[in-house]
């Protein structure tokens, strides 16, 4: 840990199966690859691996595939002889220190306090952005794509640009390569009461340009980006979000805040409309003290997004690789989410997760636009006046997932994972055993 130069090679396990027993899904996951990451000096360091998977899914997820014609999470696929899906994942990313000033600490067991930083990095990545479960402005759910980022931070004061290239609508170019639209985001947060309560701004805006250009306008670091949108008369997509966190004793209580395409009118006057188009999330934690526990927390959070928010009137919807940006379930629903993780003291290589999740979604059917699918233009909206919560076809979900990991070694984990998921009146269910190996990702995020 001391050293500023090293370089690592580490091979990558992934690997797990659920038999098919009685009313027990199959599914399988073998992936094995490389990870390489190392640091040149202070100021340079990087990271990078690739994963080559083959694997089938629970029902459900073939029920998403044949709908959007993606896999949650994955770009490019095809199927093996075995009819397994075969794919790579891979990421990678570098990181610049540009700028830096510390104090350092009095005393030897307190970390140095930080007065300024710029760093800068880029690479092929996800983002997410928020204290929860979910996010509703950035999303670890969708494939990673090739981004740029610059990070600021000014004492309590911190502030970031994002840019990513997104694959627009799976349309293909004159060379048969899948057309792209760009997300340019820029964030700012101030830490108040030394550290306790957090509030952060976001603007996110989609654009797309002819021949797949970047449209360089949006390369201003502090500009806000609904202004430059208007004065270019574009067809862009500009979102704004707010979020906070705040620790009070054993809690910490956090939110979000997404506005679609903001009408000040139909916020105040027309709260019904099909341009209402906003959502927010609500949650806590709590970290409970146990004498026989060394580590756990219970998470209880709710979220909720109207229908039509993140769709648009041309390919600029809230998406990569049809795929959305932010939650899984993308408008149209409520979601409730209760999670605990425990490690007892009595052998601290064990611990268990628990996921409960119950969520309403009312989708399309009849070639109704009733809001649920980000990818229809809305101004094709059924019912523009009265733009309900929930309007449609009516989804009820429940999906619970239980986790008993086993650390072997301090990166190698055996798992025993059983999922239930209830839609309507369907029932599905897996039990699979797993082992990693130096890979921590955890497959929670797949839970919609």
């Amino acid at each position: 840990k001391s050293r500023e130069d090293y370089f690592v090679i580490n091979p990558i396990l992934d690997l797990a199966y659920s038999p098919k027993i009685g009313k027990i899904d199959t599914f399988i996951s073998n992936g094995r690859g490389v990870e390489i990451y190392g640091q040149m000096g202070e100021k340079l360091s990087f990271y990078t691996s690739v994963m080559d998977y083959q694997m089938s899914y629970p029902t459900f997820f073939d029920d998403y595939i044949v709908q959007n014609g993606v896999v949650p999470g994955v770009g490019n696929t095809q199927a093996n002889k075995s009819k397994l899906t075969e794919f790579y994942y891979s990421t990678g990313y570098m990181n610049i220190l540009l700028l830096q000033k510390k104090i350092k600490a009095k005393e030897k067991h307190h970390l140095d306090t930080t007065i300024y930083k710029i760093d800068f990095s880029i690479g092929h990545d996800k983002q997410f952005v928020g204290n929860g479960f979910r996010s509703l402005l950035l999303s670890n759910f969708a494939p990673p794509s090739f981004y740029a980022q610059i990070n600021y931070k000014l004492g309590p004061f911190s502030y970031q640009n994002l840019f990513k290239q997104l694959v627009r609508d799976m349309s293909r170019d004159t060379n048969k390569m899948l057309n792209r639209k760009y997300l340019a985001m820029h964030r700012g947060e101030i830490a108040f009461f030394k550290n306790k309560f957090n509030l952060g701004f976001s603007e996110m805006i989609v654009f797309s340009r002819p021949n797949n250009a970047f449209d360089i306008t949006y390369l201003n670091p502090i500009i806000f980006y609904r202004s430059i949108e208007r004065d270019l008369g574009s067809s862009d997509n500009a979102l704004i979000g707010l979020d906070f966190s705040y620790k009070l004793k054993a809690l910490k209580f956090y939110g979000q805040l997404i506005i679609d395409e903001f009408r000040f009118s139909a916020i105040t006057t027309d709260r019904n409309s099909y341009l209402n188009k906003n959502g927010y999330q609500l949650g806590v934690y709590w970290f409970p003290k146990f004498k026989s526990i060394k580590q756990n927390y219970i998470q209880l959070e709710f979220n909720s997004v109207r229908p039509y928010t993140y769709s648009h009137w041309s390919s600029n919807y809230y998406s990569h690789y049809n795929q959305p940006l932010a939650h899984p379930l993308e408008s149209n629903f409520r979601e409730l989410v209760l999670r605990s993780f425990w490690i007892p003291k009595i052998n601290t290589r064990f611990s268990i997760k628990n996921t409960l999740i119950i969520a309403n979604r009312g989708i399309n059917s009849n070639n109704e636009n009733v809001g649920s699918d980000f990818r229809l233009n809305y101004y094709t909206a059924s019912n523009r006046k009265d733009a309900n919560m929930l309007s449609g076809k009516l989804r009820n979900i429940v999906s619970s997932s239980i986790t008993f990991r086993y650390f072997l070694l301090p990166n190698c984990t055996i798992e025993f994972t059983h999922n239930l998921r209830i839609e309507n009146d369907d029932i599905q269910n897996y039990a699979m055993i797993g082992l990693k190996f130096n890979f921590n990702q955890s497959r929670d995020i797949f839970q919609f």
